[in-house]
């Protein structure tokens, strides 16, 4: 609930550390209820929970990007911003900017890592509980429709990107992520 007082404000994190509280405390926890809800028990099963939770939000929070611009928000760290010299406006008015994509490309990287990070914890995670980790199928594939458009957040081939229920039926009957 804390969190999402952060959706109230009329303000984007400082910085990634605030990004990642923010994440955290949202997809993070959720990601943790839901792993103790299938049976997941202990410090390690929660950590992997939250990892995966985490990978998948802050991808999520790319996906956003359009949107949130529509609505004049921004979820992306401002000291981030500035270090890649992208503007607000450059992101409220879809400016398909090369400062843009090295921006989102950095991001990307770092989600590619907290992916890896996850998966690498699964075995954390009871056979009941693995579901929890599905939605890092989903972010993966995101990252890489992201990456095919060049990563520019605005283009049409990543704004349009569908899950891949085939994908995360495949993964979920052999119990990974």
């Amino acid at each position: 609930v804390t969190a999402r007082e952060f959706d109230l404000e009329d303000r984007q994190p400082e910085n990634q550390v605030e990004l990642d509280r923010y994440i955290d405390q949202t997809s993070g926890h959720l990601s943790v209820l839901a792993a103790r809800l299938l049976g997941a028990k202990g410090e390690d099963a929660e950590y992997a929970a939250r990892l995966a939770g985490n990978a998948y939000g802050l991808v999520g929070i790319m996906r956003a990007i359009v949107f949130h611009g529509r609505a004049k928000r921004l979820y992306l760290p401002k000291d981030q911003m500035e270090l890649h010299n992208v503007a607000q406006g450059d992101i409220f008015e879809f400016r398909k900017k090369d400062e843009v994509k090295t921006f989102v490309r950095a991001l990307a990287e770092l989600a590619r890592q907290r992916i890896k990070d996850a998966r690498s914890a699964r075995k954390a995670l009871p056979k009941s509980a693995l579901a929890v980790g599905l939605p890092v199928v989903l972010a993966d594939g995101y990252l890489r429709k992201l990456a095919k458009a060049g990563y520019d957040p605005f283009s049409a081939e990543f704004g349009l990107a569908r899950p891949a229920s085939l994908r995360l039926t495949l993964n979920g009957m052999l119990k990974r992520y």
